[in-house]
């Protein structure tokens, strides 16, 4: 039954796992992996890790595509 999308614990480990993400892209320091996962740190650091390198290669091959796209919405204002 923990495989429903709608358990509880499924939710919550979700949103802990999404906050840890959220909060690795935008700090430079090491995180402490958050309570309940730490039976998940080793491949919640791999996929972190992953995560933060797909994101960091998107930003450099797409800024310029983005901040063109901002500047266009910004302009619609």
């Amino acid at each position: 039954k923990t495989a429903d999308e709608d358990h509880n614990v499924r939710i919550l480990i979700t949103k802990r796992v999404l906050e840890f993400l959220e909060l690795a892209l935008h700090t430079s320091t090491s995180l402490k992996i958050p309570p309940g996962l730490s039976s998940l740190q080793n491949e919640l650091s791999v996929f972190a890790g992953q995560f933060l390198s797909l994101v960091k290669h998107n930003q450099a091959v797409f800024e310029e595509y983005y901040n063109n796209i901002i500047d266009q919405l910004k302009s619609c204002e």
